[in-house]
C-alpha cells in the first residue's frame, strides 16, 4: 500500500507538471490499487476463518469474490483512461515532458515490476488466486507506465501528435482485457 500511495503522489505531480491526463489516469490507477489491497487483506483474513454455524464450509469463497471485485476495479480504471484520452484528443491539450518526469516514471516501472515479482511468489507459496490477481495487476500497471514512457519518446522523436493520448486508448484496452482475464480465473 505504501508503494502504491507513493507512486500515486509521484505520478499526480508528474501529471500536473506535464499536463498529461494519461499520467493522471495512471496515478489514479495506483490509488485504486490501494483500495484493492485493503479489500484483499480483509478478504484473506475472513477467508481463513474456521467454519461456523452460519458458514458450515468456511469463508474461502470470499477470496474469489475479492478477486472479482479487484478485476472490476481494474476495468473501471481502463474506462477512466479511455474517457480522459477522448477528452484530450478532442481538446487542444499540450503536454510538456522533462527528464525528471521520465526518471520518475522509470522508477515507477521498476517498483511495479518488483511488486509483481513479490506478489507472484507469495501467490505461489500460499496458492492464492487473489494474490495472483494482484500480481497480474502489478505487471499490468508496469506495462501501462512503460507504454506511457514509450509514447513520450515517440512524440518527442517523431511527428506523431499526441502519442501519449493515443497510448491512453491502448492502455485502457489493456486494463479491460487484463481485468477480464483475472475475473475468469
Amino acid at each position: 500500500m505504501c508503494f502504491n500511495l507513493t507512486l500515486f503522489f509521484l505520478k499526480i505531480i508528474c501529471s500536473y507538471i506535464s499536463n498529461s491526463s494519461v499520467i493522471a489516469a495512471d496515478a489514479y490507477s495506483n490509488l485504486v490499487d490501494v483500495l484493492s489491497t485493503l479489500i484483499s487483506i480483509y478478504a484473506l483474513w475472513i477467508a481463513h476463518l474456521d467454519a461456523g454455524k452460519d458458514h458450515p464450509f468456511g469463508h474461502g469463497r470470499l477470496e474469489w469474490l475479492a478477486g472479482a471485485l479487484n478485476s472490476f476495479l481494474l476495468i473501471l480504471v481502463g474506462i477512466n483512461t479511455f474517457g480522459s484520452s477522448m477528452k484530450n484528443i478532442t481538446g487542444n491539450t499540450t503536454t510538456h515532458y522533462s527528464s525528471l518526469i521520465i526518471v520518475l516514471l522509470l522508477i515507477s516501472v521498476l517498483i511495479k515490476f518488483c511488486m509483481w515479482s513479490y506478489n507472484l511468489n507469495v501467490a505461489k507459496k500460499v496458492n492464492s488466486s487473489l494474490m495472483q490477481s494482484i500480481a497480474v495487476d502489478c505487471i499490468s500497471d508496469g506495462l501501462m507506465t512503460s507504454c506511457i514512457l514509450f509514447s513520450i519518446f515517440l512524440s518527442k522523436f517523431t511527428a506523431i501528435r499526441h502519442a501519449d493520448i493515443w497510448m491512453g486508448f491502448r492502455t485502457c484496452l489493456k486494463s479491460n482485457i487484463f481485468g477480464m482475464i483475472v475475473q475468469k480465473r
